[in-house]
């Protein structure tokens, strides 16, 4: 009986540190694999999105508070508006792009283009360089006499 019970114990201790063996191996990969980053992409996005909201929500001081969703429309349409600083609506809209972009995502180390373009033509406001590979952003249109304005903040992500 008391070799039985030797054997049985035997046994279970070599359960035991299998288990322990499965278990040290388990947790090893685990801590060596590199966590899956879903969030970069979405954090990307969002970021886009918000400033270029904010971007276009901004009211001027300089130029009778308007927003630059209307100094862009203006740009477009008839450039009558001149800012108190002698610039006319586009050269403040561009100037207002540069200096929030520089001071968040240049600061923030993203490579960006932000684009201003009335419909299929050319840009007639771009900040940043074009990203060479895949990029996140979303375009914001905007309604005009002269057509429709897509505003879009290209976040190059690779």
């Amino acid at each position: 009986m008391s070799n039985k019970s030797q054997m049985e114990i035997m046994g279970l201790a070599i359960i035991v540190v299998i288990v322990i063996i499965a278990i040290t191996i388990f947790v090893g990969l685990s801590l060596n694999s590199e966590p899956a980053n879903f969030r970069g992409g979405f954090i990307s996005a969002e970021l886009s999105n918000n400033i270029v909201y904010t971007y276009l929500d901004t009211a001027s001081a300089a130029c009778s508070g308007y927003t630059m969703t209307e100094l862009l429309q203006d740009c477009v349409q008839s450039n009558a508006i001149t800012c108190d600083d002698g610039k006319d609506s586009c050269e403040y809209a561009s100037s207002v792009a540069k200096l929030i972009f520089g001071r968040t995502v240049e600061k923030w180390k993203y490579e960006y283009y932000f684009s201003a373009k009335l419909e299929s033509n050319a840009p007639f406001i771009q900040e940043g360089k074009q990203c060479p590979g895949s990029k996140i952003g979303k375009p914001y249109s905007l309604p005009t006499e002269a057509g429709t304005i897509t505003v879009t903040l290209d976040i190059c992500s690779g």
